[in-house]
């Protein structure tokens, strides 16, 4: 048996990607995302001014998604673009008619894009939250600051010598930006900040 074609790539899909696409219903705003993945089929259709253009169907570990490819971009990267290889690209969430979509701007070899910035952001709490009040307090303040990282508190146990560690809701996703981690790092509660 042999593995997946993506196997070759894995290290790359794990630091590049961002998009996860078992998690489509959950993409907001006109955010540029990557993602590398396998060309399952490759459609290509003539549009009204006589051009070429391509709907290609990209699958990876997490999923599947159709790629709408324009005709300069077709036109430049169709070589890529056949059924069984592995590509990288860049483009943007459409989701307006029905199934999203991305809407390719950039394809390239995988070892081609850059790592992707940190998909989570931990949280180390100095101490545990005394009451109910505190832990709204802490949960306004991070919802405000929204981005695409998931969200991990890492609390003290009282009973040994390990941190607790809760995953945040999905509605809580942080911005990764230095001036917001600086500001979580100085709430009094924080004992430090970290991304992975």
């Amino acid at each position: 048996f042999s593995g997946h074609p993506l196997d070759s790539y894995r290290a790359k899909w794990q630091s590049a990607t961002d998009l996860n696409l078992s998690a489509l219903d959950n993409i907001y705003g006109e955010k540029l995302f990557t993602l590398i993945g396998l060309v399952r089929t490759v459609r290509e259709i003539n549009t009204r001014r006589g051009s070429k253009m391509a709907f290609v169907q990209l699958e990876d570990y997490n999923g599947s998604i159709e790629l709408v490819v324009f005709s300069e971009l077709w036109e430049m990267n169709r070589e890529l673009l056949v059924a069984d290889n592995v590509i990288g690209v860049q483009g943007k969430i459409d989701a307006a008619r029905g199934e999203p979509k991305l809407i390719v701007e950039k394809i390239m070899a995988p070892t081609e894009l850059a790592d992707a910035s940190p998909k989570e952001i931990h949280i180390k709490l100095a101490r545990l939250l005394k009451d109910e009040d505190e832990i709204l307090d802490l949960r306004a303040f991070l919802i405000d600051r929204k981005g695409d990282c998931s969200l991990f508190l890492h609390t003290p146990d009282r009973l040994s010598s390990q941190d607790i560690v809760i995953k945040a809701s999905p509605q809580i996703c942080i911005s990764y930006q230095v001036d917001i981690l600086d500001q979580i790092r100085d709430l009094p509660e924080v004992e430090a900040v970290w991304h992975q």
